[in-house]
């Protein structure tokens, strides 16, 4: 057997790999393979983090052709503007637990229709008013089963509040409808001249009386570019924490350039070195101004019409009728309103319970824990459930109607 030595080993020909060497465009798809892995793992990381830490959950309403808009089905919330909530809507949209359409027999429903004080998003779940109403009157009346359904939608109006218990909150037949205002709830039902709020139908009075129903503005915002963009990103809005927390920057930024344009507004016309005291003169007689008084007139009987033909579907559905009137902090002199609308309920016999005067019963200190920010807190959806206990025992109104608690008609 012949042996190489060193020096012929090292005098070998180089022999080649006759592996061929990978062509451009398949590095280009390599390369694009591992960036999309590695971007998915990104997204599929931050989207945990920022669902465990929720955030980006306050993107939860949906465009909606009937009433102008709605709680998205089955959607987590979180909320942080006022106070702090974290909860689902159910999967028919309510900020509720899951309700059957058909009552079951023995149950006394009520049925709280309103904006975002009855949603009530500036507190945890067990701690709204309707949530801690429901827990009372079973706690109370042992013998009986009471069910309180919350159908509140945050920004609704007056109108949408009707046709929100016409189409929707009568379907789960109630025993009683309580339909909840709020400051300034007459003036609301003007159009709104921009903004996604600008997406309701709006309503006026005929000759005769009757109710005129417009969706001119309505379709025009929703053919809009910004209608456009809430159609067109909903499934990100729905699903995508990075999208909430993106969009919610993208609101500040827009309220700072509101801001700025107001402060730069009043520089130029020489307010903003104005003595305070003017200020608030000016502001007060604004308020009570006839412009303002005229409106509110005006308003307030497309306001009657509206809150007599929520009792008169309610009734015809078999369920009594109440309006609720809540106070909102730093926004309570609306005493015109408060009287028109306490007048007409008593003029077409309509439960009506105004709360502001319990509520400024207290001292002021003690006033001031009643809120977060505009909308009530713990405390005060506590003082709103007594109260509306109160009522509800005092008036029979928790007795049963035409419709007995078994659900006969």
């Amino acid at each position: 057997m012949k042996v190489l030595d060193r020096a012929t080993i090292t005098n070998l020909p180089e022999v080649k790999s006759q592996r061929p060497a990978p062509s451009s465009w398949k590095k280009f798809l390599l390369f694009g393979a591992e960036f999309v892995v590695c971007a998915l793992a990104v997204v599929i990381v931050l989207e945990s983090l920022l669902a465990f830490a929720g955030l980006g959950e306050e993107e939860n309403l949906r465009m909606e052709p009937v009433s102008g808009w709605v709680p998205m089905e089955g959607k987590r919330f979180t909320h942080r503007g006022e106070g702090f909530s974290r909860g689902w809507y159910n999967s028919l949209g309510m900020p509720d637990v899951e309700r059957s359409l058909k009552k079951a027999p023995g149950v006394f429903r009520i049925a709280l229709v309103g904006d975002s004080f009855t949603e009530g998003f500036s507190v945890h779940p067990p701690f709204r008013f309707g949530n801690l109403l429901e827990t009372r009157l079973n706690s109370t009346f042992p013998g009986r089963n009471f069910e309180v359904l919350n159908f509140g939608v945050p920004a609704y109006n007056l109108a949408q509040k009707y046709i929100r218990l016409k189409t929707f909150a009568l379907n789960f037949e109630p025993d009683l409808v309580i339909m909840q205002c709020r400051p300034n709830e007459t003036l609301w039902l003007g159009p709104e001249v921009s903004g996604w709020t600008s997406a309701k139908p709006n309503f006026s009075l005929g000759f005769d009386g009757q109710l005129l129903e417009d969706r001119t503005q309505q379709a025009r915002w929703n053919q809009s570019a910004d209608g456009r963009r809430m159609r067109d990103t909903f499934w990100l809005r729905r699903n995508s924490h990075i999208w909430g927390v993106f969009a919610q920057q993208m609101a500040t930024v827009a309220a700072w350039q509101r801001k700025a344009k107001r402060f730069l507004k009043k520089l130029r016309q020489g307010e903003i070195f104005t003595h305070p005291a003017a200020t608030a003169v000016a502001a007060d007689s604004t308020k009570g101004s006839p412009q303002y008084e005229d409106a509110v007139k005006h308003l307030s009987k497309l306001c009657k019409v509206l809150v007599v033909e929520s009792k008169k579907v309610s009734e015809q559905r078999g369920a009594k009728f109440a309006v609720l009137y809540f106070p909102a902090m730093g926004d309570n002199g609306n005493n015109l309103e408060r009287a028109l609308l306490e007048k007409n309920s008593r003029e077409t016999g309509i439960n009506y319970l105004d709360l502001t005067s319990a509520f400024e019963a207290y001292p002021l200190e003690r006033q001031k824990k009643l809120y977060c920010g505009f909308h009530f807190s713990n405390e005060g959806n506590q003082v709103a459930a007594d109260k509306i206990f109160d009522y509800l025992t005092s008036k029979g109104l928790l007795e049963a109607n035409n419709r007995d608690e078994k659900g006969t008609k």
